[in-house]
């Protein structure tokens, strides 16, 4: 396994957030400015997933990791990587996290979540141990990005509509034909 992390000092705080971003949309760098205006975090590390662990099917891991780089370029502390590239096939938020502490035993790791997967948390694999070893910052995501979701807007862009998205992944839609039958 290839997985290389950003560079930062021992001890560091990071945040992560991860998810499918199918595609990303501005309610999630929306996310990461409040976590990172809220929260003592040097970094957020935006993990885009593989395969959705909950057999959802998704456009194509380098779509969606290109997405995420343009959706979230413009912010300083936000890195996008790609470590879930290089994991075994299901993989869980528990795995990427345990796989991070590997590398870097000394990070200071936190999981951010918008609210609408607080339900489902449960759910996860090791859903207790993540909650006993992780702090978990939920944020409101109708306040947050209200009206926003991304089977909402796959079906928007369908349609030729490419609103709440960056200019950089409306290009990148246009461009490569997603979200098209």
């Amino acid at each position: 396994m290839l997985i290389k992390l950003p560079e930062v000092p021992q001890g560091s705080r990071i945040g992560i957030l991860g998810g499918s971003f199918d595609p990303p949309h501005l309610g999630h760098p929306t996310l990461a400015l409040a976590a990172l205006a809220t929260h003592s975090l040097d970094q957020i590390w935006v993990i885009p997933c593989k395969e959705h662990p909950f057999s959802k099917k998704l456009t194509v891991f380098e779509h969606r990791f290109k997405m995420s780089q343009y959706a979230f370029r413009r912010i300083r502390d936000v890195e996008v990587l790609d470590i879930e590239r290089h994991l075994p096939i299901p993989n869980h938020t528990y795995i990427t996290l345990m796989e991070i502490l590997k590398l870097r035993p000394d990070l200071d790791l936190s999981l951010i979540l918008g609210s609408d997967l607080l339900e489902g948390l449960s759910t996860w694999k090791q859903a207790k141990e993540l909650q006993k070893m992780f702090k978990i910052y939920v944020f409101d995501r109708a306040s947050l990005c209200p009206s926003m979701s991304s089977t909402n807007i796959r079906e928007m862009a369908f349609q030729g509509f490419y609103e709440h998205l960056d200019v950089a992944v409306q290009a990148y839609i246009r461009k490569k034909r997603l979200y098209r039958s």
